[in-house]
């Protein structure tokens, strides 16, 4: 009858893991390359970077459509285009909000009711992470 020895070898117990709140350092490398990453950068001038997100060109509009009427904005950049609107938000009255969180350069742009009768004036100019209020006026 053959009997299995028994290995001589020791293993080595390991220290149990202490709950910390400072993670290993790899952790910490890849919690610091997170925070510069150019979505977090901001610009020595104290302005956000351009890949900063967190800012949406605003359009308020003062004006009183009348009942069943939609204002409507129609331009170039943006997203906008001249060939169809996109409606305006009514968010009560008087008061209409176009939002946009699109990336771009220029935005010019004109206001119109349902989409058929166009503000009176010059084109109106948007730069991106603007908040701008217009007052219309239509025939």
């Amino acid at each position: 009858m053959l009997t299995k020895k028994k290995s001589s070898k020791k293993v080595a117990k390991q220290p149990e893991k202490e709950n910390r709140l400072i993670t290993s350092n790899s952790d910490n490398l890849k919690i610091q390359n997170l925070l510069k990453s150019p979505l977090n950068v901001k610009q020595a001038n104290g302005a956000s970077s351009k890949k900063d997100r967190s800012k949406k060109t605003e359009i308020k509009v003062c004006f009183d459509a009348g009942f069943s009427n939609e204002l409507y904005i129609r331009g170039a950049g943006a997203g906008l285009s001249w060939e169809k609107g996109q409606k305006l938000k009514n968010i009560s009255k008087d008061q209409w909000v176009w939002q946009c969180d699109k990336s771009f350069s220029n935005c010019e742009f004109k206001l119109l009711i349902n989409d058929e009768h166009y503000e009176e004036g010059a084109n109106h100019q948007v730069c991106e992470g603007e908040s701008i209020d217009c007052h219309p006026k239509f025939c």
